[in-house]
């Protein structure tokens, strides 16, 4: 069985303990056991960007709208992002989107069983159980998401819906 670790990082204010922002960066930890020791396989982090979550795995970088489950606005809530961050860390090519040739896919239970070594049953989610990803042209990217990920030299970006 696989195990996780996600971690959280909100802002909080100082004086009342009020939540200001439910969170800034979750970090979404592969784990494996082992006898008196814990091993990190894999680490992806996701950042809230103004009203955008984004995500990267390599050079592709995935980002959706924050809100409540919503394929035609496009929004997506965190528990969706988290759960697609899962199913990029089980990915048995890292390439993959990369050599991708497609404007669009749809990620759903097949895709897992064939692309991923991902024991996650999308079923389980209800308002969830495929994710729709769509190829976007560095021009239509959001100036914030572009700006986060400057460092890389060849991104490629896909809208998560």
């Amino acid at each position: 069985m696989d195990l996780y670790e996600v971690n959280f990082q909100s802002v909080v204010s100082p004086y009342r303990g009020e939540l200001i922002i439910p969170f800034r960066e979750v970090t979404v930890r592969k784990l494996q056991k082992l006898p008196r020791e814990v091993k990190i396989e894999g680490e992806i982090k996701c950042y809230r960007l103004r009203e955008f979550v984004a995500t990267a795995l390599g050079e592709a970088i995935f980002f959706a709208r924050l809100g409540t489950m919503d394929r035609e606005r496009g929004t997506l809530p965190v528990d969706a992002l988290i759960t697609f961050t899962f199913i990029l860390l089980e990915m048995k090519e890292e390439d993959f989107f990369r050599r991708f040739t497609s404007e669009e896919f749809v990620i759903d239970q097949s895709f897992l069983d064939l692309a991923t070594n991902s024991g996650i049953r999308l079923a389980q989610f209800e308002e969830f159980d495929h994710f729709l990803v769509q190829r976007v042209k560095e021009q239509d990217v959001p100036r914030v998401i572009k700006g986060h990920y400057h460092y890389l030299k060849k991104p490629i970006f896909f809208r998560v819906r």
